[in-house]
Order: C-alpha cells, then sequence, then structure tokens
C-alpha cells in the first residue's frame, strides 16, 4: 500500500512513515488505498506553451504576410523551438509521451522556414527590382547627356 500524497510505502497500520499522517478513506475508513500516485508529466505546461507559440507565430508569418508579420513571428517561433524542445526532453526523460510538444516543434520549424522563405523573397526583390531599375535609371542618364 502507498501514501497518496508522497507515494512512501505505508505502514501495517496505515500511517505513512514520511508524512506521518494515517492513510484511509474518509467515507469508509478502514479502506487505505493501495495504489501509487499517478505519474506526471513534467513536460507538459511546456509542451502546449511550445505549441501555442508556433501556432501564433504560424499566424503572424501567414496572414500577416508582410515584413511586420516575419518580424513578430520570427522571434515567436524561436521561443516555441526552444520550449517545445526543452518539453520533449523532460518528457521524454519521464518516460512520457508529449504531443503538443511535437506539434509544438512541428509549427515553430515551419514557422521558421516561412520567415527564411520571406527573408529570401525581400532580398531576392531588393537585387532584381530595385536593382534593375537603379541600372536603367543610370544608363538613361548616361545616355541622355551623351547627347548633349
Amino acid at each position: 500500500m502507498f501514501c497518496t500524497k508522497c507515494g512512501s510505502t505505508l505502514s501495517e497500520n496505515g500511517v505513512c512513515p514520511v508524512c506521518d499522517v494515517p492513510v484511509s478513506d474518509p467515507i469508509n475508513p478502514e479502506l487505505v488505498f493501495d495504489q501509487p500516485p499517478a505519474a506526471s508529466n513534467p513536460g507538459k505546461g511546456l509542451g502546449i506553451t511550445g505549441m501555442v507559440m508556433g501556432i501564433v507565430s504560424l499566424l503572424c508569418n501567414t496572414v500577416c504576410s508582410c515584413m511586420y508579420g516575419s518580424v513578430l513571428g520570427f522571434p515567436l517561433s524561436i521561443v516555441g523551438l526552444i520550449l517545445s524542445i526543452i518539453a520533449k526532453k523532460k518528457s521524454k526523460a519521464a518516460g512520457c509521451s508529449n504531443g503538443m510538444a511535437t506539434a509544438g516543434l512541428i509549427t515553430s520549424i515551419i514557422s521558421i522556414a516561412i520567415c527564411a522563405l520571406a527573408v529570401i523573397g525581400i532580398i531576392l526583390y531588393f537585387v532584381f527590382v530595385v536593382g534593375l531599375t537603379a541600372l536603367s535609371t543610370t544608363e538613361a542618364a548616361g545616355a541622355s547627356s551623351y547627347y548633349y
């Protein structure tokens, strides 16, 4: 038989040697609980937080498709990724599975990929559109000064 508070083995009289509290059912005092306390998942809260951060960063990157969405979404996705990794490690050490941490990992990685594509798109825009516009403007200015 085990104590419901600390999980230690009870003595024959139903008193916990660690807590020194009699452990019995309040309705039926002669009934003593004989199962250990349920194991908790230490990474559950971090997993939920990482998943929420990943989803919010995805929303920032997709709904707010302007540069401000990436500026807000990228830090959120990094925080979500870190929290999900920590939650996954804590859950694995406790021998539990954590689907929320896995979802946080996936959403954060997808959000980081969207941010990377947005940055590459902005760089390509400035290289080709702005660069070609500047190049054609200087060529036109050089050609017009040649005729004078």
